[in-house]
């Protein structure tokens, strides 16, 4: 018999950070279709050389406290956040 969604989240739960983002990004991939991997590459590249200039400092940044203050004046604030904080916390 199939598990239902809540005791799959309550599996879910258990699990270490790093595993839940990676099976998020499973779970989101199965509904993306095909990529180009090209593209992913040139994506790849982008987000590390991004990375790069805030660790050496070539780029302005906010403290994630400004940031969470700012009010969501845009429809991108809550996807920007969480954007941010998962670079802050997780990039290679």
């Amino acid at each position: 018999m199939p598990k239902t969604l809540e005791a799959i989240t309550l599996e879910v739960l258990e699990l270490p950070h790093n595993q839940r983002l990676a099976l998020a990004r499973i779970i989101l991939d199965l509904d993306a279709g095909p990529t180009d991997p090209d593209v992913e590459a040139l994506w790849d590249e982008e987000i590390r050389a991004r990375l790069v200039a805030v660790r050496e400092g070539r780029v302005k940044t906010d403290s994630i406290s400004t940031f969470n203050r700012t009010p969501p004046d845009r429809p991108l604030h809550f996807f920007l956040h969480n954007s941010a904080f998962l670079l802050h916390n997780f990039a290679p």
